[in-house]
């Protein structure tokens, strides 16, 4: 079963460019899985999803492209795609001649959409209930996730359904730039250290924005 799950109160959010580094990801997507030894309560797990979605917004937008051809993400809240299916045997038994990382690509597959347009939701999520437990796994596009934050967003997931205070994310690439310009909050000292790093490069990318668009032109992305 599909299911399209949004945030319940969505913030109002400036456009979110792509920079040359996402550019260089064109068309790869993260796959990653979890398996648990107890059935996952579905109820639950999209109850603490919304609420992980508010804090990492961009997940629930889309792809476009402006007038001068330049892709940002637009925080629309068209949503993440949810699958869910019930499987009426026990767990794969997940060896060292079978391990579980092996397997992400595959079980991911048959719901993974590699493509970039404005109907394809940047996060796929699938939830596996077998017998005896479940297998939890997502998909997303490297422009909107990479390891570390894709980390993030799980360890929020699980923090917020098990009641927890959840890690500070950082929602757009726009937070980036106003930390390289000195007029950003900066969550721990090991983001000062790379952002400090990366100023001279966030910068010029502010500057050469703001020079060349103009107001974001509700484009379907270019094949």
């Amino acid at each position: 079963m599909n299911k399209i799950i949004c945030i319940d109160s969505p913030l109002e959010l400036p456009p979110d460019y792509l920079t040359c580094y996402d550019v260089q990801v064109d068309g790869y997507y993260l796959k990653s899985i979890r398996v648990y030894n107890k059935r996952l309560d579905e109820t639950t797990l999209i109850s603490s999803l919304k609420k992980t979605l508010a804090l990492f917004p961009y997940l629930t937008g889309r792809l476009f492209f402006d007038k001068m051809g330049l892709p940002y993400i637009k925080a629309n809240n068209a949503g993440v795609l949810f699958t869910t299916e019930e499987k009426n045997i026990p767990l794969p038994n997940y060896t060292n001649d079978n391990p579980v990382n092996f397997q992400a690509s595959n079980y991911m597959h048959n719901i993974c959409k590699q493509q970039r347009d404005e109907n394809t939701p940047l996060l796929q999520i699938k939830l596996s209930q077998y017998l005896n437990g479940s297998i939890l796994g997502f998909t997303s596009d490297h422009i909107q996730l990479d390891g570390f934050s894709s980390g993030l967003f799980m360890n929020a997931w699980a923090a917020i359904a098990c009641c927890e205070e959840p890690p500070k994310p950082i929602i757009g690439r726009y937070q980036l730039t106003e930390m390289a310009e000195g007029s950003g909050e900066h969550p721990d000292d090991e983001m000062r250290a790379v952002v400090t790093a990366s100023a001279p490069v966030f910068s010029e990318f502010n500057g050469a924005i703001q020079a060349k668009t103009q107001l974001p032109d509700e484009k379907s992305p270019k094949q």
